[in-house]
Protein backbone atom coordinates (compact mmCIF):
# COMPACT_ATOMS: atom_id res chain seq x y z
CA UNK A 1 0.00 0.00 0.00
CA UNK A 2 2.89 2.36 0.73
CA UNK A 3 4.36 1.58 -2.68
CA UNK A 4 1.05 2.33 -4.38
CA UNK A 5 0.76 5.64 -2.51
CA UNK A 6 4.32 6.49 -3.55
CA UNK A 7 3.53 5.90 -7.22
CA UNK A 8 0.37 8.00 -7.00
CA UNK A 9 2.23 10.85 -5.29
CA UNK A 10 4.86 10.74 -8.04
CA UNK A 11 2.16 11.04 -10.70
CA UNK A 12 0.59 14.04 -8.97
CA UNK A 13 4.05 15.56 -8.65
CA UNK A 14 4.66 15.10 -12.37
CA UNK A 15 1.35 16.74 -13.28
CA UNK A 16 2.07 19.67 -10.98
CA UNK A 17 5.56 20.03 -12.44
CA UNK A 18 4.17 20.12 -15.99
CA UNK A 19 1.31 22.55 -15.39
CA UNK A 20 2.52 24.79 -12.56
CA UNK A 21 6.19 25.29 -13.35
CA UNK A 22 7.11 27.66 -16.17
CA UNK A 23 8.66 25.72 -19.07
CA UNK A 24 12.41 26.10 -19.40
CA UNK A 25 15.29 24.58 -21.31
CA UNK A 26 15.35 21.76 -18.76
CA UNK A 27 11.84 20.71 -19.81
CA UNK A 28 12.78 20.76 -23.48
CA UNK A 29 15.80 18.59 -22.71
CA UNK A 30 13.69 16.18 -20.66
CA UNK A 31 11.22 15.77 -23.52
CA UNK A 32 14.05 15.19 -26.00
CA UNK A 33 15.85 12.76 -23.67
CA UNK A 34 12.75 10.64 -23.13
CA UNK A 35 11.93 11.51 -19.51
CA UNK A 36 8.23 11.17 -20.26
CA UNK A 37 8.52 7.80 -21.97
CA UNK A 38 7.91 6.18 -18.59
CA UNK A 39 4.56 7.95 -18.59
CA UNK A 40 3.46 5.83 -21.55
CA UNK A 41 4.30 2.66 -19.64
CA UNK A 42 2.59 3.82 -16.46
CA UNK A 43 -0.57 4.88 -18.30
CA UNK A 44 -0.69 1.59 -20.16
CA UNK A 45 -0.58 -0.26 -16.86
CA UNK A 46 -3.35 1.88 -15.38
CA UNK A 47 -5.51 1.40 -18.44
CA UNK A 48 -8.17 3.79 -19.67
CA UNK A 49 -8.53 5.29 -23.13
CA UNK A 50 -7.91 8.85 -22.00
CA UNK A 51 -4.67 7.91 -20.28
CA UNK A 52 -3.38 5.94 -23.26
CA UNK A 53 -4.33 8.59 -25.82
CA UNK A 54 -2.78 11.36 -23.76
CA UNK A 55 0.42 9.43 -23.17
CA UNK A 56 0.65 8.77 -26.90
CA UNK A 57 0.45 12.48 -27.69
CA UNK A 58 3.12 13.30 -25.13
CA UNK A 59 5.42 10.62 -26.54
CA UNK A 60 4.86 11.75 -30.13
CA UNK A 61 5.91 15.29 -29.23
CA UNK A 62 9.52 14.13 -29.16
CA UNK A 63 9.50 13.78 -32.95
CA UNK A 64 8.42 17.41 -33.26
CA UNK A 65 11.52 18.50 -31.36
CA UNK A 66 13.70 16.85 -33.99
CA UNK A 67 12.51 19.28 -36.68
CA UNK A 68 12.18 22.49 -34.66
CA UNK A 69 14.79 24.51 -32.79
CA UNK A 70 14.72 24.53 -28.97
CA UNK A 71 14.02 28.27 -28.81
CA UNK A 72 10.85 27.93 -30.89
CA UNK A 73 9.73 24.89 -28.92
CA UNK A 74 10.29 26.65 -25.61
CA UNK A 75 8.32 29.68 -26.76
CA UNK A 76 5.41 27.52 -27.93
CA UNK A 77 5.36 25.54 -24.67
CA UNK A 78 5.49 28.71 -22.56
CA UNK A 79 2.63 30.37 -24.45
CA UNK A 80 0.57 27.18 -24.35
CA UNK A 81 1.04 26.54 -20.65
CA UNK A 82 0.25 30.15 -19.72
CA UNK A 83 -2.88 30.30 -21.86
CA UNK A 84 -4.20 27.02 -20.45
CA UNK A 85 -3.58 27.58 -16.75
CA UNK A 86 -4.00 31.35 -16.63
CA UNK A 87 -6.59 31.62 -19.38
CA UNK A 88 -8.69 34.73 -19.72
CA UNK A 89 -12.29 34.96 -20.75
CA UNK A 90 -11.16 36.70 -23.93
CA UNK A 91 -10.27 33.33 -25.45
CA UNK A 92 -13.46 31.66 -24.29
CA UNK A 93 -11.72 29.18 -21.98
CA UNK A 94 -12.64 29.31 -18.32
CA UNK A 95 -9.52 29.26 -16.13
CA UNK A 96 -9.12 26.16 -13.91
CA UNK A 97 -10.93 27.43 -10.82
CA UNK A 98 -13.64 25.21 -9.41
CA UNK A 99 -16.09 28.03 -8.80
CA UNK A 100 -16.21 28.73 -12.55
CA UNK A 101 -17.30 25.17 -13.30
CA UNK A 102 -19.60 24.20 -10.44
CA UNK A 103 -21.26 27.21 -8.84
CA UNK A 104 -23.33 30.26 -9.56
CA UNK A 105 -21.87 33.74 -9.09
CA UNK A 106 -23.23 34.00 -5.54
CA UNK A 107 -21.93 30.62 -4.33
CA UNK A 108 -18.19 31.13 -4.70
CA UNK A 109 -17.68 31.97 -1.04
CA UNK A 110 -19.47 28.83 0.10
CA UNK A 111 -17.35 26.70 -2.22
CA UNK A 112 -14.08 28.24 -1.05
CA UNK A 113 -15.07 27.61 2.57
CA UNK A 114 -15.85 23.98 1.78
CA UNK A 115 -12.48 23.46 0.06
CA UNK A 116 -10.60 25.18 2.86
CA UNK A 117 -12.41 22.99 5.38
CA UNK A 118 -10.93 19.93 3.66
CA UNK A 119 -7.49 21.50 3.75
CA UNK A 120 -7.74 22.14 7.47
CA UNK A 121 -8.99 18.62 8.06
CA UNK A 122 -6.02 17.29 6.11
CA UNK A 123 -3.56 19.53 7.91
CA UNK A 124 -2.82 21.81 4.96
CA UNK A 125 -2.91 25.54 5.60
CA UNK A 126 -2.38 27.88 2.66
CA UNK A 127 -0.14 30.86 3.21
CA UNK A 128 -1.84 34.22 3.47
CA UNK A 129 0.17 35.40 0.47
CA UNK A 130 -0.54 32.31 -1.64
CA UNK A 131 -0.47 33.13 -5.35
CA UNK A 132 -3.56 31.07 -6.19
CA UNK A 133 -6.85 30.66 -4.28
CA UNK A 134 -7.82 27.36 -2.69
CA UNK A 135 -10.09 26.24 -5.57
CA UNK A 136 -7.35 26.43 -8.21
CA UNK A 137 -7.16 22.96 -9.75
CA UNK A 138 -3.48 22.49 -9.08
CA UNK A 139 -3.79 23.58 -5.46
CA UNK A 140 -6.44 20.89 -5.09
CA UNK A 141 -4.19 18.30 -6.74
CA UNK A 142 -1.29 19.32 -4.52
CA UNK A 143 -3.51 18.63 -1.51
CA UNK A 144 -4.16 15.08 -2.71
CA UNK A 145 -0.45 14.59 -3.33
CA UNK A 146 0.26 15.59 0.27
CA UNK A 147 -2.32 13.10 1.47
CA UNK A 148 -0.58 10.41 -0.58
CA UNK A 149 2.70 11.32 1.12
CA UNK A 150 0.96 10.97 4.46
CA UNK A 151 -0.30 7.57 3.35
CA UNK A 152 3.26 6.44 2.72
CA UNK A 153 4.25 7.33 6.28
CA UNK A 154 1.21 5.66 7.81
CA UNK A 155 1.43 2.40 5.86
CA UNK A 156 5.21 2.23 6.30
CA UNK A 157 4.86 2.46 10.07
CA UNK A 158 2.50 -0.52 10.11
CA UNK A 159 -0.60 1.56 10.78
CA UNK A 160 -3.85 1.58 8.81
CA UNK A 161 -3.99 4.29 6.17
CA UNK A 162 -7.60 3.70 5.15
CA UNK A 163 -8.79 6.87 6.91
CA UNK A 164 -6.44 8.94 4.76
CA UNK A 165 -7.65 7.15 1.66
CA UNK A 166 -11.24 7.88 2.67
CA UNK A 167 -10.41 11.58 2.90
CA UNK A 168 -8.76 11.45 -0.53
CA UNK A 169 -11.84 9.83 -2.07
CA UNK A 170 -14.23 12.24 -0.40
CA UNK A 171 -12.25 15.25 -1.57
CA UNK A 172 -11.89 13.90 -5.10
CA UNK A 173 -15.60 13.09 -5.28
CA UNK A 174 -16.76 16.46 -3.97
CA UNK A 175 -14.22 18.67 -5.71
CA UNK A 176 -11.76 17.93 -8.59
CA UNK A 177 -13.62 14.77 -9.60
CA UNK A 178 -16.72 16.87 -10.27
CA UNK A 179 -15.19 19.40 -12.62
CA UNK A 180 -11.59 18.69 -13.70
CA UNK A 181 -12.83 16.56 -16.61
CA UNK A 182 -14.87 19.45 -17.99
CA UNK A 183 -11.89 21.77 -17.74
CA UNK A 184 -9.57 19.27 -19.45
CA UNK A 185 -12.03 18.65 -22.29
CA UNK A 186 -12.47 22.39 -22.88
CA UNK A 187 -8.76 23.17 -22.55
CA UNK A 188 -7.80 20.50 -25.08
CA UNK A 189 -9.67 22.48 -27.73
CA UNK A 190 -7.42 25.47 -27.05
CA UNK A 191 -4.10 23.65 -26.56
CA UNK A 192 -1.54 24.53 -29.21
CA UNK A 193 0.94 21.71 -28.59
CA UNK A 194 0.52 17.95 -28.43
CA UNK A 195 2.56 18.04 -25.23
CA UNK A 196 -0.06 19.94 -23.24
CA UNK A 197 -2.97 18.45 -25.17
CA UNK A 198 -1.66 15.05 -24.18
CA UNK A 199 -1.12 15.96 -20.56
CA UNK A 200 -4.64 17.35 -20.29
CA UNK A 201 -5.96 13.95 -21.39
CA UNK A 202 -3.59 12.24 -18.96
CA UNK A 203 -4.78 14.47 -16.14
CA UNK A 204 -8.42 13.69 -16.92
CA UNK A 205 -7.77 9.98 -17.19
CA UNK A 206 -5.65 9.85 -14.06
CA UNK A 207 -8.35 11.45 -11.92
CA UNK A 208 -10.82 8.89 -13.25
CA UNK A 209 -8.36 6.10 -12.40
CA UNK A 210 -7.83 7.55 -8.93
CA UNK A 211 -11.55 7.56 -8.22
CA UNK A 212 -11.86 3.93 -9.31
CA UNK A 213 -8.80 2.87 -7.29
CA UNK A 214 -9.98 4.55 -4.08
CA UNK A 215 -13.52 3.28 -4.47
CA UNK A 216 -12.20 -0.27 -4.80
Amino acid sequence: MAEAASGRAAMYDLLLDVFVSLPGQALVSEIRDGRFDALVVACSELGGERLRDGAGLVASYRSYLSIEGPEKVLHELSVDRTSLTGATWDRGLRPPYERLYTTGPDQGGTLLSAVQSFYRKGGLLLEDDAVEPSDFLFVELDFIKRLCLREIEVWSSGRDGSATQALELQFLSEHPGRWAGAYCADAEKYARTDFYRGFLAVLDGFIEAEMAYLED
